[in-house]
């Protein structure tokens, strides 16, 4: 019964974000900054998806944008949630409540209007929408713990350091990094594949939730398009291509994995 608020929960989590990197005058990551107007129109798209107007064009253009950054600035990777998300709103389209939908039942007949407002069926969600959602929060998850622990590994264990989280857990700094890399590595590529899809998902937002307080310098707003997958995919669950769906599919395992699973 919730599936009918995943176009919306989209449009919110990846909107903020997109919104958040217009006024930081930043293209997705700091280091790769917006001058003059640019910042603007990545601001405005923010707002669009947000109140749900032209949906799907404004996430392909954002989608673009981030390929842009992508570029620039291969680390743009550890967003890659961002990515995964515009790419499920070009999908599933605007949903209700929306000015797209407003728009489409005050002018029926208006021209172009179904491409760009319709809303894909529920019953279509398990096709590719989980799919996105799963690719762009575990490849994110798998992103982080790889990059942003491992590849620059001695600015991992100044953030150790800076916030005292040898404190929270008494065990050394390279521990910490270490565990804290195959923590999210695994949690990425569980969720990637499909594997306890609804079950990786909320054990993705409980350690996204420490992230925050334990992190108190990081940009929250960083997290909410994590967060906002997250929560997509315990709706959803893992849908029909994941290891979640086929292992329900195999006899004897349907009735008691299938709901599990989010099959």
């Amino acid at each position: 019964e919730y599936q009918q608020y995943v176009p919306w929960m989209l449009r919110l989590a990846v909107g903020l974000v997109v919104i958040g990197a217009g006024l930081g005058r930043v293209l997705f990551a700091p280091n790769v900054p917006l001058d003059g107007w640019p910042y603007l129109v990545l601001t405005a798209l923010g707002f669009l998806l947000l109140l749900g107007f032209a949906v799907r064009p404004v996430a392909l253009l954002a989608l673009a944008g981030y390929a842009v950054a992508l570029v620039i600035d291969p680390r743009v990777i550890g967003i890659f949630d961002v990515a995964g998300g515009l790419a499920a709103i070009a999908v599933v389209g605007p949903g209700s409540p929306s000015l797209d939908d407003l728009l489409r039942t005050a002018f029926p007949r208006a021209p172009g209007r179904e491409p760009v407002t319709r809303t894909v069926s529920e019953a279509r969600y398990g096709d590719l929408v989980p799919l996105l959602v799963r690719v762009g929060l575990g490849g994110a998850l798998a992103a982080s713990g790889i990059v942003d622990k491992l590849v620059i590994y001695e600015q991992a264990l100044a953030a150790v350091d800076k916030y005292g989280l040898t404190r929270v857990v008494p065990v050394s700094a390279e521990l910490w990094v270490v565990g804290a890399a195959a923590v999210e590595t695994a949690l990425g590529i569980a969720i990637l594949f499909g594997v306890l899809t609804r079950f990786c998902a909320v054990l993705a937002f409980v350690v996204l939730t420490l992230a925050v307080f334990a992190l108190p310098d990081d940009p929250v707003i960083a997290h909410v398009g994590l967060f906002g997958l997250s929560s997509v995919l315990v709706v959803l669950g893992g849908g029909r291509w994941s290891l979640d769906a086929l292992i329900a599919r195999r006899p004897g395992l349907r009735g008691a994995t299938s709901e599990a699973f989010g099959t």
